[in-house]
């Protein structure tokens, strides 16, 4: 409402910008800024929030600041202790019916949430004020809008004050939101593969129509759909007949780009018809819902779901789930034990509503296929969702909450990870070799395992630990399998090692990475470093304060030419040193 963006730094006056970048507002500040955000429906016009310490510079204190004057009114403190102020925003996007003040609270891993006043930007009324003559009327025209609301009744009060009899007069006013019509959605797609879908039916369901703009920008490498059906503009071939509204699809582009779809709105309650074995689906309400409620209703025919990222539901081990909410824009892979229809479940759950923009995607575990019909993946199976990632359940003893467990092929290629949970289960997806599948860091974006191939598991980090063999006890356990799924037992077998230093580097020769792993008899400071056949430093492998134990790092060689060339491990008056060969 003043043209202006407001910005300043911890210490700083707080600045008023306009769009030409010449300063028209200057305030002065005693607090320690650490975000701001405007509020222009402030009732009492201090639309300025303010997101900084509290007094005496402890804990977090929420300030509202008049632009005109520079004066302010503190409206909340948060007490937490040495937690610190961050990012800070008003949104309505947090709860669909009100303003929420948000702020990340540093040092203290969690968000700050207060609510700040109810929406009744839905319902407007024009005029706001006037003239009425006794015995006399006027026209008021109001206006709904029912953008960003899922399916529910919304109320509110007209309230009119006046000189008349009473001196207040009061009409109740509902808006019933419902779910039908015609609708646009928006996808946004990154580059590489996204897994996606939209609770549409397109009016213009032709995939060559639909997808046309992308091939106008020279983005679309390929589209298929979970039957392995696909479309490639570069060979102009498609066997896909029209694109279903209660599918999921793959779509492959070279860069970054959005789709857009209009079609008659699909109820978020219409039944999905599932075979037996693997499905494609679409996600159909509006917003999210953890997978566990939303596809409860499958009951002992669900085996296993996934998400475009390996996430998976495995509803026979305790329920066991790291996809969270599945949402709307993401299309899923659900493997069920017989033919059934999957209704999706919403539950208590009142979640964020989304807009008809900006729906975020994930990337699919699922590689392309060629013209022949073969997988980008090392696999001899015939083509089926999620067919290059394996979905690993780890049960583990002994081991702490929080810990990050790594999974390598048995050439030291890291290809997945997870985090333990507070009931000691840990869930990752396991990536086939492929050049097209999501790269971890130092690992490359073709790290990943052949069928058959031996799994490992150790921990990652600075509180790094041994870890023993895996115990199976479901699944597929005769070694990695694309489009597998295992669960197994693990335990911890060390914590401190006998002895400092290098333990091993493998492989050894390597021509391009090497995992390295290392004993620290006690916490201090480590460098990790390699030199070439002169004595020069070449790269720094890791460094800083570490706790004892056994710990790993990657080596990455692929930018270094080919040789000889020494590992120094360093921690207070000890070292110890291995030579290694990179061959290329």
């Amino acid at each position: 409402d003043r043209d202006l963006l407001w910005a300043s730094d911890i210490s700083t006056s707080i600045y008023g910008i306009a769009p030409d970048g010449e300063v028209r507002v200057e305030l002065d500040n005693e607090l320690r800024i650490y975000g701001l955000a405007y509020y222009p429906e402030d009732a009492d016009g201090y639309n300025l929030y303010i997101f900084c310490r509290g007094p005496d510079n402890v804990g977090i204190s929420v300030y509202r600041m008049n632009p005109d004057n520079g004066e302010y009114l503190e409206a909340a403190y948060l007490d937490v202790g040495d937690g610190r102020p961050g990012g800070f925003q008003i949104t309505n996007r947090w709860d669909p019916y009100a303003w929420s003040v948000v702020g990340i609270v540093q040092n203290d891993d969690r968000l700050a949430i207060w609510h700040l006043d109810s929406r009744t930007d839905w319902l407007l009324v024009d005029p706001t004020e006037g003239v009425i003559e006794a015995e006399d009327h006027t026209d008021l025209t109001v206006t709904f809008n029912s953008g960003g609301f899922f399916e529910d009744e919304l109320t509110a009060e007209l309230v009119f004050t006046h000189d008349g009899v009473g001196g207040e007069t009061t009409v109740d006013v509902s808006l019933e939101v419902t779910s039908g019509g015609m609708a646009q959605r928006t996808i946004d797609l990154p580059i590489g593969w996204s897994l996606v879908s939209v609770n549409v039916q397109p009016e213009r369901d032709d995939i060559r129509n639909l997808v046309q703009p992308l091939v106008d920008d020279e983005l679309l490498i390929l589209i298929k759909d979970a039957r392995g059906n696909f479309y490639s503009p570069r060979y102009d071939y498609c066997d896909i007949d029209y694109w279903e509204g209660l599918d999921s699809y793959q779509i492959l582009l070279s860069g970054s780009g959005s789709l857009q779809i209009e079609g008659e709105v699909i109820l978020w309650d219409t039944a999905i018809p599932l075979e037996e074995g693997w499905n494609g689906v679409s996600y159909l309400p509006r917003h999210g819902v953890d997978a566990t409620v939303a596809l409860s209703g499958l009951g002992d025919a669900l085996l296993i779901a996934k998400d475009g990222d390996g996430n998976f539901y495995l509803p026979e081990w305790d329920d066991f789930s790291n996809m969270g909410s599945m949402s709307e824009g993401n299309g899923y892979f659900i493997k069920a034990t017989e033919d059934i229809e999957l209704t999706y479940n919403l539950g208590d759950e009142r979640f964020m509503g989304s807009d008809d923009i900006g729906i975020k995607t994930s990337r699919t575990s699922i590689p392309p296929i060629g013209v022949e019909g073969k997988p980008a993946c090392q696999s001899d199976q015939t083509l089926q969702p999620g067919e290059c990632s394996y979905s690993l359940l780890l049960l583990t003893e002994g081991i702490e909450s929080g810990t990050r467990l790594e999974a390598f092929t048995p050439s030291g290629e890291l290809a997945g990870r997870g985090i333990v949970d507070k009931d000691g289960r840990c869930g990752m997806a396991l990536w086939g070799k492929s050049s097209l599948n999501p790269p971890f860091e130092k690992g490359g974006n073709n790290s990943g395992f052949n069928d058959g191939e031996a799994i490992t598991i150790t921990s990652a980090g600075s509180a790094d630990i041994l870890v023993g063999e895996l115990e199976w006890l479901d699944g597929d356990i005769s070694g990695w399998k694309a489009d597998g799924w295992g669960v197994a037992r693990i335990t911890q077998t060390a914590e401190i090692p006998l002895k400092f230093g290098i333990v091993s580097a493998y492989p050894n020769p390597f021509n391009s990475q090497m995992r390295v792993s290392y004993n620290l008899l006690e916490t201090g400071i480590v460098d990790l470093a390699v030199y070439d056949v002169s004595g020069r430093r070449v790269t720094e492998l890791t460094s800083g304060r570490q706790v004892s134990g056994v710990h790993t790092v990657m080596f990455d060689g692929k930018d270094m030419p080919s040789g000889v060339y020494m590992m120094r491990l360093k921690s207070g008056s000890q070292s110890s040193f291995m030579k290694v060969i990179l061959m290329k």
